[in-house]
């Protein structure tokens, strides 16, 4: 099974994470703030494939060729033909003594083609953060703390 999914490895969540007392630490990367994080991010995808149709970046994907387009029909969209992708779309947790992480992305056997691209396809990257998905992480752990959990 192939699935198409991102690490994000981000100075500000970082900074903010090293800034606080180990016992703040392992209160904040607790299951449930993972969960919230993933949350975030798959509802950030399934938007961008659903009806944004740009990339983390804010960037429009590119449109169909000419040659393709004259193939889909009007229930069809860029990234959404039957809906597979969409719907193989989830996020997992992985909370345990080494590990605290949030894997997003899509179990349909073509997902990396869009998100990375190939020689003929160019990439339409539905995986990633945006800057308001780092602001509704970043708000959600700080609400966490102020919650004390």
């Amino acid at each position: 099974m192939s699935m198409a999914s991102i690490q994000i490895e981000d100075d500000e969540f970082k900074h903010a994470i090293d800034s606080m007392s180990l016992f703040t630490k392992k209160m904040l990367v607790s299951r449930n703030a993972l969960e919230k994080i993933g949350h975030i991010l798959e509802n950030s995808a399934r938007q961008r494939i659903q009806e944004t149709k740009r990339d983390p970046q804010g960037e429009k994907w590119p449109i169909w060729s000419k040659k393709y387009e004259k193939t889909r029909n009007e229930n069809q969209s860029l990234l959404m033909n039957r809906g597979a992708m969409l719907y193989r779309l989830s996020y997992k947790v992985i909370h345990d003594l080494i590990n605290n992480r949030v894997i997003v992305g899509s179990t349909a056997k073509y997902s990396s083609f869009h998100q990375l691209g190939t020689k003929k396809m160019p990439k339409r990257e539905f995986l990633g953060v945006s800057k308001r998905d780092s602001e509704d992480i970043l708000d959600a752990l700080y609400s966490r703390l102020r919650r004390g959990a």
